[in-house]
């Protein structure tokens, strides 16, 4: 049997309490105890059954042993007090135990307290969608769309219902007004009789309705005017005309308008307008210059006076006579001024250098690029660029320095297309000793410098490298 721990023991001490004050008359206090040690054993076997375990096969153990405790429980307590028949155990919440007797039952009764309860499961995965339910089950080819698959669901409309029976017939309605009732109610004033009469007499056109017994009543029926009337309104109507023309221009040509105020749209040229509304549009569509100082004047072909000198002419309509006016001397009529003339005595630019021993400006570009080209430092490293052609636009390059030991050299610019040749020399002399000069990893800037020297005299022969600086020089493009 499991021993508890302190724990543990503490509360099963409240449980022998507990069996020593309920337990039956005829027990001893050692009957008590036992049984109690017993209840001690069951409820840790019961804790750990509950304080769930992670492992399963430990948590079957548990619960393997903790039923075989309990069974043997019984026996020995019915051995021990012979009227006790049977236990039960609760699990509720709180963290004591005890155990009760009841004697009336022969029963023993276990309260323990509940475990921890246990985590929560995670959560499901959430259900397909009637549509994805559809493409997994379908036998379609091919499958509909969502929106075509959603329209399919609808079915179709029903047929029409029958017609209903036809509904009871309705009550009769009140009498209609009579005629002469009618008549009344539109504006006649006659009697009865009168109206009755209307349908037996007829108007003679040649009485031009003076047969009738109300002629006014009549016009008031047709909703006609009187002569009188209608003389009246024409009256009328006349005079308002008379009062709208009133001011008005006549139609035509005319002297009644004297000005345009209320003009919106410009007259155009063809209606004796200018087409504009501003000074600057108006001199456009009548192809007018502006007055004074302008640039709209481009030519004066109908010039019958010279412009003056201080107009900007020559003050003359001939050639000779504006040279005069000028000051030109004969030198004006040369095609060609010659050298002696101050010209050049040539048409071509060529012509031209070779009359004035003069050099072309592509030379003097090339000699001022090359003098450009030519890198000067106040260290010992330097570069020359020789200007190019369309072949190799970036020319000629050539670049020098001085290094010592093996270390790797940077060119002072980097070559454009690429390096052709690096020559070295070291800057030592010496009795028996060889000096050479080798270079690797040549790139457009730089380059690996390796000198070396031999002592051939020495045995075996020394290989080394020498302390003393070198001078380099590399050429390309």
């Amino acid at each position: 049997m499991a021993t508890p721990d302190r724990g543990l023991r503490d509360k099963a001490l409240n449980i022998i309490n507990n069996v020593g004050n309920y337990g039956p008359l005829d027990a001893t206090i050692d009957s008590y105890k036992q049984a109690a040690d017993y209840a001690d054993d069951a409820r840790k076997y019961a804790e750990l059954a509950l304080s769930g375990v992670s492992d399963l096969e430990t948590q079957i153990e548990k619960v393997t042993e903790l039923a075989t405790t309990v069974d043997s429980l019984e026996v020995k307590v019915e051995a021990s007090f012979n009227k006790v028949t049977s236990l039960d155990v609760d699990a509720v919440d709180g963290s004591s135990a005890s155990a009760v007797y009841d004697k009336d039952a022969n029963k023993i009764h276990f309260t323990l307290p509940k475990g921890a309860d246990g985590k929560d499961g995670t959560n499901g995965e959430d259900g397909k969608s009637a549509y994805q339910s559809y493409l997994d089950t379908t036998t379609d080819n091919p499958k509909k769309t969502e929106s075509e698959w959603i329209a399919s669901l609808k079915g179709k409309d029903g047929v029409d219902g029958k017609d209903g029976k036809d509904g009871a017939n309705g009550t009769n309605g009140s009498d209609g007004r009579s005629a002469y009732e009618l008549a009344v109610i539109g504006g006649y004033t006659g009697t009865l009789e009168d109206f009755n009469n209307l349908n037996t007499k007829s108007l003679d056109k040649n009485q031009n309705l003076s047969d009738l017994t109300n002629v006014a009543s009549a016009r008031s029926s047709l909703d006609v005017y009187s002569k009188e009337e209608v003389d009246s309104d024409i009256t009328n109507l006349n005079s308002s005309i008379q009062t709208s023309l009133s001011g008005k221009a006549a139609k035509g040509a005319n002297t009644d308008i004297t000005a345009l105020s209320g003009l919106t749209v410009a007259l155009s040229v063809a209606q004796g307008g200018t087409g504009g509304k501003t000074a600057a549009d108006a001199r456009t569509g009548l192809s007018a210059a502006k007055s004074g100082a302008n640039s709209d004047i481009t030519s004066l072909s109908g010039l019958t006076t010279p412009l003056s000198i201080s107009q900007g002419g020559t003050g003359s309509s001939t050639a000779s006579d504006a040279r005069n006016n000028l000051g030109l001397g004969s030198v004006a009529t040369e095609s060609v001024v010659p050298v002696s003339k101050g010209g050049t005595g040539a048409s071509t630019a060529t012509e031209a250098r070779d009359n004035i021993g003069a050099a072309s400006s592509v030379l003097l570009k090339s000699l001022s690029d090359l003098v450009s080209s030519i890198y000067i430092s106040k260290t010992p490293s330097g570069y020359l660029r020789i200007p190019g052609n369309e072949s190799v636009p970036s020319g000629f390059l050539l670049q020098w320095g001085v290094s010592a030991g093996d270390t790797t050299v940077y060119f002072p610019t980097e070559f454009q297309i690429g390096c052709f040749g690096i020559s070295g020399t070291v800057q030592a002399s010496l009795a028996n000793y060889l000096f050479t000069f080798m270079y690797d990893n040549l790139t457009s800037g730089s380059f690996n410098a390796h000198p070396r020297f031999l002592n051939n005299t020495a045995n075996p022969p020394i290989i080394g490298t020498p302390s003393e600086s070198y001078t380099w020089i590399a050429w390309g493009v």
